[in-house]
């Protein structure tokens, strides 16, 4: 064999180990950049469960406390009124409400009112499954008269919401009656409406109970950034939550696809295959090609997906991607991949900023519209209106129709907002119980006038019983209206709202009020 032959051939061997160790740590770590994306985004989704499941605890601890402070229960538990316990506490009640279990204890902790629900028959079932919980509720109770507690709690085979709360008047007078204890199973319901909702691939999994005493706090409230979130094995994420006794009663397992990885792992392998062919053509042609047209390429590709991926910029791309070769291809593929990630959190994001029981926008949407709003017409010199709405004796509507009409009556409201202000620009939100706001950029306040007042007329044209309303037969609102001006905080032309909101409830309620920035100083 001649030098140009030996020297050919230790430049194609030399290059070829360096080609191939270098495409070897690029591949390794364009994958370990891909897995963390995955991991980063299955986390979000993980707690955005946990958050699920903490919304199911508080709805159920808000109905518990209604019934605590429910004028009829209150009464029940001093005259022990058969007719109210048959039509109020039975099995339809606990249908109406969807709980598994409702248990009504006394003072001297017997119980007056004890059902459970099976939830695939719809009918009566045993109260043998739940005896742990009620054993466990009366100690508390007998340590504790007054306890009140809502959190996660597990029996054989199942886990559950589980809270009590004592037997006040609705205006907190009075010595307590007694004690309202409510349960409802996390069963395959309450999943696959979860699962129907996130759109993601869990199951949930209740664990072995060991301690007897309450040791957690009256309100268990985990937060979903602090739980532990491990990696069971590769696209599958578990967790633990606490419950009522301060040890894990809840197990989390979801299972997240690994498209991401899979996708950039076969789009890889093209610049891997064409490098290798390079090598074996041409030594020299190799080391020109890999320092100027591969290597550099690869690393700003790999520098961006750290950027990125440090950063959380999902909406950002890498660059290179303009060109027709195997690495623009590559560059293409990954801003494809990243263009899914950022849809996806993007989608997160959105749940995170809507209110589910309305379908409009939440408080927190809310207070970020309104910022964007107001910079928005301190650069174009237009008018932004506000107007506040208050469902007019919406508590006397709860206490008479209950809280699942109660939730209907918002749901409608919400309805009505979605119909009465419907231009793109204009922008609904629920921020708070019975509390809505509308911003509607470039909307004068005689515009916002017509739009409150029409408000008004579609809520009446839909009729909402109240049967409790001392102003009308049916549902109502108070609005109040303001227009901002530039330069203005959104704490001013929220307060200046918030003042016309209350002239229309002191004028009778039923009516819309604005405020002007003159009125207010």
């Amino acid at each position: 064999m001649g030098l140009r032959a030996k020297i050919v051939l230790l430049f194609v061997i030399s290059f070829g180990l360096l080609a191939l160790v270098g495409g070897s740590f690029l591949q390794w770590r364009l994958h370990a950049d891909f897995d963390t994306i995955e991991t980063r985004n299955a986390t979000l989704s993980m707690q955005q469960l946990a958050r699920n499941i903490q919304s199911e605890i508080e709805h159920l601890d808000d109905l518990n406390t209604d019934w605590g402070h429910w004028d009829g229960l209150y009464n029940f538990m001093r005259h022990q009124d058969r007719s109210f316990a048959r039509n109020d506490l039975g099995v339809d009640a606990l249908i109406s409400a969807r709980l598994n279990l409702l248990t009504i204890f006394d003072r001297q902790l017997q119980p007056v009112a004890a059902h459970a629900l099976d939830t695939r028959s719809g009918t009566a079932s045993s109260l043998e499954p739940y005896a742990p919980v009620l054993a466990i509720v009366t100690e508390e109770l007998r340590r504790n008269a007054s306890s009140n507690r809502c959190g996660l709690f597990s029996i054989p085979a199942s886990a559950l919401i589980l809270c009590w709360q004592p037997i006040y008047r609705s205006d907190g007078t009075g010595d307590h009656a007694g004690s309202v204890l409510m349960a409802r199973l996390l069963d395959q319901r309450i999943t696959t409406r979860m699962q129907r909702q996130s759109e993601l691939d869990f199951s949930l999994q209740a664990l072995p109970l060991r301690a007897t005493v309450m040791a957690a706090p009256s309100k268990t409230d985990f937060h979903p950034r602090e739980i532990g979130i491990t990696a069971a094995r590769p696209g599958v994420l578990q967790a633990s939550l606490p419950g009522i006794t301060g040890e894990p009663t809840l197990g989390l397992s979801l299972r997240y696809a690994r498209d991401v990885s899979t996708q950039g792992q076969s789009v890889i392998g093209q610049p891997m295959a064409f490098l290798f062919v390079v090598v074996a053509l041409a030594a020299v042609v190799l080391l020109i090609g890999i320092s100027t047209m591969v290597t550099r390429r690869l690393h700003r590709i790999g520098t961006d997906l750290q950027q990125i991926s440090s950063h959380n910029r999902w909406s950002d791309t890498v660059r290179g991607a303009e060109g027709r070769d195997e690495l623009s291809l590559l560059a293409r593929n990954v801003n494809h991949v990243l263009g899914v990630i950022h849809r996806q959190v993007q989608q997160l994001e959105l749940l995170a900023q809507t209110d589910a029981l309305t379908g409009v926008a939440n408080r927190r949407a809310f207070d970020h519209r309104l910022r964007l709003d107001l910079a928005a017409i301190t650069r174009n010199d237009q008018p932004l209106s506000l107007l506040l709405l208050d469902v007019d004796y919406f508590k006397l509507y709860n206490d008479c129709h209950g809280h699942p009409a109660g939730d209907a009556v918002l749901a409608a409201i919400g309805a009505v907002l979605k119909e009465s202000a419907g231009r793109p620009t204009d922008f609904s939100a629920r921020i708070g119980g019975e509390e809505f706001a509308i911003l509607m950029p470039n909307t004068d306040v005689l515009g916002a006038q017509v739009i409150a007042e029409r408000i008004r007329a579609h809520l009446a044209m839909r009729a909402l019983a109240h049967d409790e309303s001392p102003i009308a037969e049916h549902v109502t609102v108070s609005i109040g209206v303001t227009v901002a001006r530039a330069g203005e905080t959104p704490a001013n032309v929220a307060s200046r709202a918030d003042q016309a909101l209350y002239q229309a409830k002191r004028d009778g309620r039923n009516c819309v009020r604005w405020s002007s920035p003159q009125m207010t100083g």
